[in-house]
């Protein structure tokens, strides 16, 4: 189950990343606000927060630590897309997501994500999907009817 704090974590946590090369491309925007909408948020919070992310000084750099490593796996994988969807390899970027799999326990896995990731790059950096959403529909199919 992922709650109200795990997703706002997340959707931070996608937006410090974005924020790592100080410019935000419109490949970016339009994913961010995919993301945002499924993780159940505003649109125009969503755009709201992008507009401003990058002259915000109350946006602190707190590198997210996830409750379970399944979320954060999902995290860094999206992170990659997102990374990649401007098609634009920022070392700034890669590094923040290094980091994040250093806070969460995850330095080896993130290697070989990031190696796969490379190799598997013009299929997985179809906008179609996101891997956060595997855990929504989780969650979606263990509510009572």
């Amino acid at each position: 189950m992922i709650d109200f704090f795990e997703k706002s974590l997340y959707l931070k946590g996608l937006m410090l990343l974005i924020k790592r090369d100080k410019k935000i491309e419109d490949a970016e925007r339009n994913l961010m606000i995919k993301v945002g909408k499924i993780l159940g948020f505003e649109k125009d919070f969503i755009q709201n927060s992008i507009d401003n992310l990058l002259e915000n000084p109350y946006i602190t750099d707190e590198i997210p630590k996830f409750s379970n490593k399944m979320i954060a796996e999902s995290f860094l994988l999206d992170g990659l897309k997102l990374s990649f969807s401007d098609n634009d390899f920022s070392p700034e970027e890669i590094e923040f997501l290094s980091e994040v799999a250093r806070q969460n326990g995850l330095e080896s896995e993130y290697s070989s994500m990031l190696k796969s990731y490379l190799s598997h790059f013009e299929t997985l950096n179809d906008n179609s999907f996101l891997f956060i959403e595997k855990y929504l529909e989780e969650d979606r199919d263990q509510v009572p009817q």
